[in-house]
């Protein structure tokens, strides 16, 4: 397993690499870059979502319980 984590970035980079160039004269690099920022963003913030869900839950309790005092 953690042999494909190196293979899946290479992927990605090349994927991203082949996009870029291809798409260079027909979209502004600008956007380029901002919808490469975006996607990002994107999946960033799905997996960071779904860690704190659990944080959430206990950041709540004790939230309640202070109010409570």
């Amino acid at each position: 397993m953690n042999l494909l984590f190196p293979l899946l970035a290479v992927l990605i980079w090349s994927v991203n690499t082949i996009v870029s160039k291809l798409s260079a004269g027909s979209i502004d690099p600008a956007a380029i870059s901002f919808y490469r920022w975006l996607l990002a963003a994107g999946a960033g913030d799905v997996d960071l979502h779904s860690r704190c869900r659990a944080s959430g839950v206990i950041a709540r309790r004790s939230w309640q319980i202070s109010d409570a005092c």
